[in-house]
C-alpha cells in the first residue's frame, strides 16, 4: 500500500543523517526511542518512580544540548507529577487513616530536591550539569522509598498546560518577572499555593525563580479547591497570615473562574487579606476576555498578573528566524545546501485556512504554515511548505514521535520534533475531500491505519482501567439524570458505580486510540488518504479515554457514513489484520458512545465566533443523532424474532415510533426490555407491523430492516414503503413540495434556524436549546411569516417540544395508512393502530382497532373515537396492549415469556440503561445502594 509515496520520500531523504524508515533525523530518533513508555499519559505513581530512575542514571550521558535540556524536562516533569499525586494522597479522606507523618516528611524532601534540579537549570543562563546531575540521583534515591501500595497504584496526572493549551516551564518564568517588577520587597514572606493539578508543576518554578531574583522567604502549598482544603494545607495558610507578607496563586488558563473562586473564598474564611493576594495565570487564546468568566468578580480586592498568548515560549519558537534555523537543521541533514523562508501567495492562502477551520477550543494547538525555498547540493531550487504545529511539552510531546513512526504510510511526511514543535509537509488539500475517494479504498485505507494502531501504538498495561479522567461512557449516566431528590441521590450512586463499571470493561489489543476520525482531518495526497491530528484525542483531561480500537471503528462508521456492508468489510478487513477477533462484540457500545460524543459538540452552535460553521455543526449533530438512534434500534431489534407467516394477512398492527416502540433514554429515542418483548409477541404470534410516523423516510427503512417490519409510512403520511418489494410512493404533489423546497430554503437564511437534512418531503425546522435533546422548536409567529413571505400560507404547521413540522395540507396519518394497505394489497385486513399523541388521531379514525398507552395526551378526543388507553405508558404500555391484542383474538401463546437477554459485558451496560428506565424509582435507588460495583468504587476510593 501507499508504495509510491514511500518511495517518493526515500528519495527525497536518503541520508545517513536522516531515518528513511520515518523521516526524523538521526539524533531525534536515537534521542525518543528512548521513551517508548511515554504513550500512556496516566503511568502509575510506581511507574513514574522507575521512569525517574532510569532518567537520572542516563543523564551524564547524554549529548547535545537539547538532549540535556530535554531530559532535564523530563525528570522535572515525573517528579511534578509525583508531587501533585502524593499530596492528592495526602489529602484523601480514607478509612483506617494510617499515619502519614513520614511520608509528609518525605514529600518536604522531594520538594526541595525538585527546587535544587530547578536552580541548576530552568533558572540559570547556563546549565550547571554537576548539580542537575546531582539532585537528579538525589530523587532517584528518594523514589526508592517505601510508599503506601495505594499511592503507587495511583496514576498520575499532566496538566491540560503542557499537554494541549502550548505552555512551557519558561511561561511560568515570564509571570515571575513580571510579579517581580511590581513587588520590590525581597525580604517580605511569601507563600506560593498552586492549584493542583498545574499548580504542582508552576509553583517549583516559581520559587525557583523568585530564589534565583534574590527573594529569600519563600514556602510552597497545593491546593485542589473543589476538593477543600485538607487540615495541613489550612495550617500552611493559617500561618502564613500572622506574617505580613504576599501571596501568589498560580495556575493555568481560566476558563470559567470557579477553582479560582473556590480559592479565593477558602482564603478568605482563613483570614487572609485579599490586598496581600497575587494571582498569576497565562491568558489562553480563546479566552481573553475575563469578563466573560467569574474571575473578576473573584478577583475583586486581589491583584492579578497576566501574560498574553504572544508572550508564549512556543510563540517565539515559531517566529520566522527560529523556524528557519530550525528547518537548517533538518534539510542539511537531507543533503540540501540551502534553507530560507518565504512568503508567498501560497503561504497566505495556506495560513487563512488554518484560521478558517479554527473552532477557537481549549485543545487548539499554536500551528502554521511556512514556505521553505530549498537548493539542492546540484544547484538544483525547489518549494516546500511546512506546517509547524505545538504539540505539547516534554515527554508529553513524544507519543508523537512514535505515532508517526508507526503511521507513516498514513500521515504527512515527518522532518523533525523539537521543543514540543512537529514540524510536517503541508498537504494543500479542502476539507472533507476524502468523499471524493473510492469507497473501497476508504474502508482499505481506515482499516488498515487503526490495525496499525494497535499493532504499533499498544499498552502493556490498559491505562483506562486506573486513570482518574472521565471516559466517554460516563455519558450514558450524565445524560440519563433525575430532577427529583430521589433520582439525584440515585444517580450520584450510580455515577461512582458506573465509572468503576467501565473501568472493569475488557479489550484484548488496547492502544493510544486516534479518538477523532472525523472526515475533516482525512486528506486526499496522490489518490491516497493522509490522516492529520493523529496523536491527541485518545486520553486526556476533555479526552474520550477509551484504549479500545472499538472506538476507532465506530467513530469511523459514524464519520464516513458508511453503509452496513462497508461496514462489514471495514471490520472483517481490520480483524484480519490486527487478530483482534471479538470487536463485533464491544462495537455497539462504542457506536451509541462515538455518537452522543459527537453530538456534544451543539454547544459550538451558541459560539458567534463560529457563525460560518454553525451549518456544520448542525448538520453532524443530527447525522450523529440520528446514526445512534438506528444503532440503538438495530441493538433491541437483534433481540426480536423476524415474522414468519407469510401474506396474506388478516391483521396488520400499525404502530407510531415515538412514545410507542421508543422513548428518549440517555436523550435519544430508544425501545426498553418492554417493548423488544411486546414485538416479540406480535412477531412470534403472526403479527405484521408497519410504522405510521413523522420520522423520516431514512428512519423508517432503516427500522423496518432493523425489525423485520413490513413497511411504513413517514414524515406523517407524505411517503409510503413497501419493505418487502422496496415499491414507495410520494403522496405530496410536485407542487406542494416546490412550496416546501422554498420555505426550506428561507428557513435555512435565518440565522439560529436549523434544518433536518434526512426531510425530503416535509421539514423538520428547530433551534438549538441547553437541553441534553438539543433542539427547540421556531416560534408559530416566525414560521407563520415565513409561510407568508414564501406564498405558502396553505402548508400545515405542527409545534412538538422539540422542533416545527412544516406539512402538506390534506395529507395525515390517516390518508397515510390508507394508502399504504392499497400498496401492500392489504386493504381488507383487520387493522389495529397504535399511538400516543394528536397526529395519531387521524389513524385511530380508519383502524378498525386503536390502542393507546396511559401517558397519551389526548385521552379523551381518543376515547371517543373508540380507542382503548391501557393502564401503563411507554413500553409497559405497549407490552400490555399487544396482550390484550392477542388474549382478544384467542391467541394461546405464553404472553409472559421474555426473550433471552443473555449477552457481553459490553452489551449489557447498554442493555441495564434501557432496562432501567421502567423501574420504579425506589427499585432503581435500592438497586444503586445495593450495586457490587458501587463497593468496588466505594473500595477504590476510600480504603
Amino acid at each position: 500500500m501507499k508504495k509510491n509515496v514511500v518511495e517518493q520520500k526515500a528519495n527525497l531523504y536518503n541520508s545517513k543523517n536522516c531515518d528513511s524508515r520515518s523521516d526524523f533525523i538521526y539524533s531525534e530518533q536515537k534521542f525518543y526511542s528512548r521513551y517508548s513508555w511515554c504513550l500512556n499519559p496516566y503511568p502509575k505513581v510506581s511507574q513514574v518512580m522507575d521512569f525517574i530512575r532510569i532518567e537520572a542514571k542516563d543523564l551524564e550521558k547524554i549529548e547535545g544540548s537539547w538532549q540535556i535540556n530535554e531530559s532535564i524536562m523530563t525528570i522535572f516533569s515525573l517528579a511534578c507529577a509525583v508531587s501533585c499525586a502524593t499530596d492528592d494522597f495526602l489529602n484523601k479522606k480514607r478509612y483506617g487513616q494510617f499515619s502519614l507523618k513520614s511520608l509528609q516528611q518525605w514529600r518536604i524532601r522531594w520538594e526541595d530536591t525538585i527546587a535544587l534540579l530547578l536552580d541548576s537549570s530552568l533558572a540559570k543562563t547556563s546549565i550547571d550539569m554537576n548539580t542537575c546531575q546531582k539532585s537528579a540521583l538525589e530523587l532517584a534515591d528518594l523514589s526508592r522509598a517505601d510508599f503506601p501500595t495505594k499511592l503507587l497504584n495511583q496514576a498520575v496526572t499532566t496538566p491540560r498546560a503542557f499537554r494541549c493549551q502550548d505552555l512551557t516551564p519558561y511561561d511560568v518564568l515570564t509571570l515571575s518577572k513580571k510579579y517581580c517588577e511590581e513587588n520590590t520587597n525581597k525580604n517580605s514572606p511569601i507563600l506560593i499555593i498552586g492549584l493542583r493539578s498545574a499548580g504542582s508543576y508552576f509553583a517549583p518554578v516559581l520559587r525557583a525563580d523568585l530564589a534565583k531574583r534574590g527573594y529569600t522567604n519563600i514556602n510552597t502549598v497545593t491546593l485542589r479547591p473543589k476538593k477543600g482544603a485538607s487540615r495541613n494545607e489550612k495550617e500552611t495558610i493559617q500561618k502564613f497570615t500572622k506574617q505580613d507578607g504576599s501571596v501568589i496563586i498560580i495556575d493555568e488558563p481560566i476558563y470559567v473562574g470557579l477553582t479560582l473562586k473556590i480559592c479565593i473564598k477558602i482564603l478568605d474564611e482563613l483570614g487572609v487579606q485579599r490586598q496581600s493576594v497575587n494571582v498569576l495565570f497565562p491568558l489562553h487564546p480563546c479566552a481573553t476576555d475575563l469578563n466573560k468568566t467569574e474571575a473578576l468578580s473573584a478577583l475583586k480586592g486581589c491583584n492579578f498578573i497576566t501574560s498574553s498568548p504572544d508572550e508564549y515560549y512556543k510563540f517565539g519558537k515559531l517566529r520566522k528566524a527560529t523556524v528557519e534555523k530550525q528547518l537548517e537543521e533538518y534539510f542539511f541533514a537531507r543533503d540540501y545546501k540551502k534553507v530560507s523562508l518565504i512568503s508567498d501567495a501560497n503561504v497566505h492562502k495556506f495560513n487563512k485556512t488554518l484560521s478558517n477551520q479554527s473552532e477557537n477550543s481549549w485543545t487548539e494547538h499554536l500551528k502554521r504554515v511556512y514556505g521553505v525555498q530549498l537548493e539542492r547540493q546540484s544547484g538544483e531550487i525547489e518549494t516546500q511548505y511546512i506546517i509547524a504545529k505545538s504539540v505539547g511539552w516534554g515527554w508529553q510531546s513524544y507519543r508523537k514521535f512514535f505515532a508517526a513512526n508507526c503511521l507513516k504510510d498514513f500521515v504527512p511526511s515527518i522532518l523533525g520534533l523539537r521543543d514540543g514543535i512537529l514540524y510536517s509537509e503541508w498537504i494543500d488539500d479542502s476539507a472533507n475531500s476524502a468523499k471524493e475517494i473510492d469507497r473501497n479504498k476508504i474502508v482499505e485505507s481506515v482499516s488498515e491505519y487503526i490495525a496499525s494502531r494497535v499493532k504499533g501504538l499498544s499498552f502493556e498495561e490498559d491505562p483506562s482501567s486506573f486513570i482518574s479522567e472521565a471516559q466517554v461512557g460516563m455519558l450514558l449516566v450524565y445524560r440519563n439524570h433525575s430532577t427529583t431528590l430521589l433520582g439525584r441521590i440515585t444517580n450520584r450512586l450510580k455515577i461512582d458505580a458506573f465509572r468503576y463499571k467501565l473501568s472493569t470493561l475488557t479489550c484484548l489489543s488496547p492502544c493510544l486510540i486516534d479518538g477523532n476520525m472525523r472526515i475533516a482531518d482525512w486528506l486526499q495526497r496522490d489518490l491516497e488518504l493522509v490522516k492529520t491530528d493523529y496523536a491527541q484525542h485518545g486520553l486526556g483531561k476533555i479526552e474520550v479515554n477509551v484504549t479500545d480500537p472499538a472506538y476507532d471503528l465506530a467513530n469511523s462508521i459514524l464519520s464516513f457514513e458508511m453503509s452496513e456492508q462497508e461496514e462489514t468489510d471495514l471490520l472483517q478487513r481490520y480483524m484480519s489484520i490486527s487478530g483482534d477477533m471479538e470487536v463485533i462484540e464491544r462495537i455497539t457500545l462504542y457506536k451509541v458512545l462515538t455518537g452522543i460524543q459527537t453530538m456534544q459538540s451543539f454547544g459550538k452552535i451558541h459560539d458567534d465566533k463560529l457563525s460560518s460553521r454553525h451549518q456544520e455543526y448542525s448538520d453532524d449533530f443530527i447525522k450523529a443523532w440520528t446514526f445512534t438512534m438506528i444503532q440503538l434500534a438495530r441493538y433491541t431489534a437483534s433481540f426480536v424474532p423476524k415474522l414468519v407467516v407469510k401474506s396474506p394477512f388478516k391483521t396488520i398492527v400499525v404502530s407510531d415510533v415515538d412514545g410507542v416502540i421508543d422513548q428518549h433514554i440517555i436523550g435519544i429515542p430508544s425501545n426498553t426490555p418492554s417493548g423488544i418483548q411486546a414485538l416479540s409477541l406480535l412477531h412470534s404470534n403472526g403479527y405484521p407491523i408497519v410504522l405510521n410516523t413523522a420520522r423520516s423516510v431514512y428512519d423508517v427503512k432503516e427500522y423496518c430492516k432493523a425489525y423485520g417490519f413490513m413497511g411504513g409510512i413517514a414524515e406523517s403520511g407524505s411517503y409510503i414503503w413497501d419493505a418487502a418489494t422496496d415499491k414507495e410512493k410520494i403522496l405530496v404533489s410536485e407542487e406542494t413540495l416546490t412550496k416546501i423546497e422554498r420555505v426550506k430554503l428561507a428557513l435555512e437564511q435565518i440565522p439560529g434556524v436549523f434544518t433536518n437534512p434526512y426531510y425530503r418531503y416535509s421539514i423538520k425546522a428547530f433551534r438549538y436549546g441547553e437541553s441534553i435533546t438539543g433542539t427547540i422548536p421556531v416560534s408559530t409567529k416566525l414560521i407563520n411569516s415565513v409561510l407568508v413571505q414564501c406564498g405558502a400560507e396553505e402548508l400545515f404547521v405542527h409545534q412538538t417540544g422539540t422542533d416545527t413540522a412544516v406539512l402538506s395540507p390534506g395529507i395525515d396519518k390517516g390518508t397515510g395508512m390508507i394508502a399504504l394497505l392499497q400498496l401492500l394489497d392489504c386493504s381488507t385486513c383487520d387493522t389495529i393502530a397504535i399511538g400516543d399523541t394528536e397526529p395519531d388521531l387521524s389513524m385511530f379514525r380508519v383502524a378498525n382497532r386503536s390502542y393507546a398507552p396511559s401517558h397519551t395526551n389526548v385521552r379523551s378526543a381518543a376515547i371517543q373515537i373508540g380507542c382503548h388507553v391501557v393502564n401503563k405508558p411507554f413500553q409497559k404500555g405497549l407490552l400490555e396492549i399487544v396482550r390484550h391484542i392477542i388474549h382478544t383474538d384467542g391467541g394461546k401463546a405464553q404472553l409472559d415469556e421474555k426473550p433471552s437477554f443473555k449477552q457481553k459485558e459490553h452489551n449489557k451496560i447498554l442493555f441495564d440503561i434501557l432496562s432501567d428506565v421502567e423501574k420504579s424509582k425506589p427499585r432503581r435507588l435500592s438497586e444503586a445502594i445495593f450495586n457490587k460495583d458501587l463497593f468496588g468504587a466505594f473500595k477504590n476510593y476510600f480504603l
